[in-house]
């Protein structure tokens, strides 16, 4: 205990005589240090919040994909109902349709087998308009929509949340 006691007078003693280099020294270093865990909080908030950004940025063009893509297939329906009621019937176009919403579609979706064979009767039956495959693929065309629409709710509520 002795030695301590010895040890902190003498620091002191030290620390009293040398006022003027401690504060030519200490105070810089201080300040450095200060400074440079500051900068480094920062940076990482800073970090942070740019990646916080681009994944925000993603998920919104993602938004943007859906959309653009849900207005596409909702097209690609309208102009072939549109099609299938002309006279005299344009069974190339017909054909161009359905091959345009076959390729919108994904293939695991749970209607896609079910709008296929859909499709393949509107292209097979040469009196369209008249027949239940026409207003059957307008009922499984509103399913896949409204289901996609609230997916893309869905996920605009998960950005706004990220907020």
């Amino acid at each position: 205990m002795d030695k301590l006691i010895k040890f902190l007078d003498a620091s002191q003693l030290w620390v009293s005589t040398h006022t003027d280099l401690l504060a030519l020294v200490g105070i810089p270093l201080l300040t450095l240090l200060v400074t440079w865990k500051t900068n480094l909080a920062a940076e990482k908030r800073a970090t942070e919040q740019r990646n916080i950004e681009r994944k925000l940025a993603q998920e919104l063009k993602l938004v943007e994909f859906r959309q653009a893509w849900i207005n596409d297939l909702r097209s690609a329906f309208s102009q072939l109902h549109g099609t299938i009621t002309e006279k005299p019937v344009n069974v190339s176009k017909i054909a161009e349709l359905t091959s345009r919403i076959t390729l919108l579609m994904n293939p695991n979706d749970e209607d896609h087998q079910e709008l296929q064979d859909v499709l393949t009767a509107l292209l097979v039956d040469r009196k369209v308009s008249a027949t239940p495959p026409l207003a059957k693929s307008k009922i499984i065309g509103q399913r896949i929509l409204k289901r996609e629409w609230e997916r893309l709710k869905s996920d605009l509520v998960n950005v706004d949340k990220k907020l």
